[in-house]
Order: C-alpha cells, then structure tokens, then sequence
C-alpha cells in the first residue's frame, strides 16, 4: 500500500465534452472542496491526482497543497495507483468504482470516499453501486 498519501482519481472521459455536461456529470471540483471540509485529515497527506484529463485537473485544482499530477502515465499505471492508495477519492466513473473496490480488498483499514451521485438517469440520482463501507458525500450534478 502507498503510505501516508491521499490519491484523487477524477475522471472526465465521455461525461465532460466541450462545455456540456451529459446526465452523469457533476461538479467535481465543488466535489473535492466538500471532501477536503469534511476529512481535512485526508489533505495533511501529499495528494496525488490521478485523471484522464490531466491538464483539466491542472488547471482546476492548484487550490490543494502538497499537490502533484501523474502526467504520461498508461491507464494500468493509474488503475495501480488508485488500488495501491491509503486514501483514495474516487469520482462516479466505472474506472474509480473498480478501483476503490479492489482498493478496499487489499485493506479494509483503506479509506474510500465517493460522491453519492451517479446520474440523473437514475432514482434519486443516486450511485447504487457504492460500496457499503465507503464514506460518501453528496454532490449536486451539473
């Protein structure tokens, strides 16, 4: 496991185009402001941030300390990271559940925070996939 470090994974693939949003995007940068006031604990650590937009995120998140971006990496190198975190946040993408379902395997002491929100094609909105042991926080989408 990664010590003493607190991963972000965002993920903006499909759900993020050219200024649209579509039915599963939400604010995700009001998203990891919430988490930080919720569990500054989680923000004493260095945060990396692992993205499929990484220049978005660079642009986005310059707010957080003890910040750095995984740039040039493969997708099997950022599933890793995410896996391997201590602490991980993850954003409403099939990529980030995975990774903090295989992440919460590894070590049931892992701590894993996921947005409530997982699209408005869905009941209340909600992420019926959450897993029962992680924190969640509640988002408003987009």
């Amino acid at each position: 496991m990664t010590q003493n470090k607190t991963v972000i994974n965002i993920r903006r693939g499909d759900f993020y185009k050219e200024n649209s949003c579509t039915p599963s995007s939400f604010d995700q940068v009001s998203y990891i402001k919430k988490v930080k006031n919720i569990y500054p604990e989680l923000f004493y650590y260095p945060i990396e941030i692992v993205s499929d937009d990484i220049d978005w995120c660079i642009n986005n998140f310059q707010f957080l300390d003890s910040v750095c971006f995984r740039e040039k990496s493969s997708p099997v190198e950022d599933f890793i990271a995410i896996c391997t975190a201590k602490n991980l946040i993850i954003s409403n993408s099939t990529f980030s559940y995975w990774g903090g379902y295989v992440c919460k395997y590894l070590s049931k002491e892992n701590i894993i925070i996921a947005p409530n929100f997982g699209s408005t094609l869905y009941h209340n909105h909600i992420a019926v996939q959450l897993h029962p042991e992680w924190s969640i926080v509640d988002v408003i989408n987009k």
